[in-house]
């Protein structure tokens, strides 16, 4: 049985089932709010300096294709680390062509794939983690973040549009597309 045929019967039981149950109010249950995948626009070849306090995920792209992911934490004032969790793939599912993971310390992980997936498991402290990779120029990214502890980890996601930092995404799942190739 394919997944699709799989699907399909998953689907007329939840049907069947809803339709002889006695509380035919809860329909939410059966079908869940999808969430948003924000969408914005990455400024090609601008960078973000100073990055050595605060909690953030900043995000840059230079132009020709490469993606520079940085991590910071406030662990001097918190006295917590940051244990940010990332996966993200090439929208046109291209493959990644080189990455930089010298900028992570030993206990990081960090794994990229031929079909463009990029994963990324790292614990910040006081110092900034970095990784950098090239797809090919212009390419789109999509990210799903999760930052220990944190509801909304996409508030803390920085990256610059349209010449201006911006601060937060609405939605831990963004997609980022680069003004020039």
């Amino acid at each position: 049985m394919s997944f699709n045929q799989t699907g399909v019967l998953l689907s007329a039981a939840c049907l069947a089932l809803s339709a002889c149950g006695y509380d035919n109010d809860s329909k939410d249950v059966l079908n869940p709010a999808v969430p948003e995948i924000a969408l914005a626009t990455i400024d090609t070849d601008a960078t973000m300096e100073n990055l050595d306090t605060g909690v953030g995920m900043f995000i840059e792209y230079q132009s020709g294709g490469t993606w520079r992911l940085q991590f910071g934490c406030d662990t001097a004032s918190s006295n917590l680390d940051c244990r940010w969790s990332v996966r993200a793939l090439t929208l046109d599912f291209s493959t990644i062509r080189s990455s930089d993971a010298s900028g992570l310390d030993g206990d990081d992980r960090f794994s990229t794939s031929s079909d463009g997936q990029l994963g990324l498991d790292t614990v910040t402290t006081t110092e900034i983690d970095q990784v950098s990779f090239e797809v090919d120029p212009g390419t789109s990214m999509g990210f799903d973040i999760w930052l220990e502890g944190e509801a909304y980890p996409n508030r803390y996601v920085y990256w610059i549009s349209d010449g201006g930092l911006n601060q937060g995404i609405s939605s831990p799942s963004f997609n980022l597309s680069p003004s020039e190739p």
